[in-house]
């Protein structure tokens, strides 16, 4: 038993020093002897194996930093728009064209969204059908549209975020 480890050894050290191809290593080690133990009419096979690290160099190591640079949003405690007048005047200050000409009223509503939440404010994204949200006309587009939903106090306001069109409408009452 301990000469056939050893060969065992002998023979996968030769293998690692030949450098055998995976294929080849599988070849020799199907001609790896194998042990039958008879036991109470039961015929169990044992065959001995060994871990083995087999080595290879490496010809050149590439180390490159890299720098990913992503916005964070850190989220604050929501303020709460005091008045009409503190929401026309945020939107006023934030009004910007996106300068994509492909940017649309999905982009300006998430836009809008992002940046009120910079400033403590909540915004929601509205999906406005036909132009109308709540039996209220807000929109003048006659597809699905997206505005936004701000809340003033005890009342709901909708805001076309296109700054083309841009405009806040009264919708109905919170409560």
């Amino acid at each position: 038993m301990k000469k056939l480890i050893l060969v065992i050894i002998i023979l996968l050290g030769v293998i690692a020093y030949l450098g055998l191809r995976d294929t080849e290593v599988r070849e020799v080690i199907k001609e790896i002897p194998v042990e039958k133990i008879i036991t109470q009419n039961v015929t169990v096979e044992k065959i001995v194996t060994q871990n083995i690290t087999i080595e290879v160099p490496v010809e050149k190591i590439v180390t490159q930093n890299v720098t990913i640079e992503k916005e964070i949003i850190t989220y604050r405690p929501t303020k709460e728009w005091q008045s009409l007048e503190e929401l026309e005047t945020w939107f006023r200050d934030n009004l910007v064209y996106l300068g994509n000409p492909e940017a649309d009223c999905d982009n300006y509503a998430r836009y809008f969204q992002r940046e009120a939440y910079k400033d403590g404010y909540f915004l929601s994204c509205q999906l406005v059908l036909n132009g109308y949200l709540n039996n209220v006309k807000v929109t003048n587009n006659p597809s699905s549209h997206m505005g936004i939903i701000a809340f003033v106090g005890n009342e709901i306001y909708y805001i076309e975020p296109n700054p083309q069109d841009y405009h806040i409408t009264y919708v109905c009452p919170l409560d």
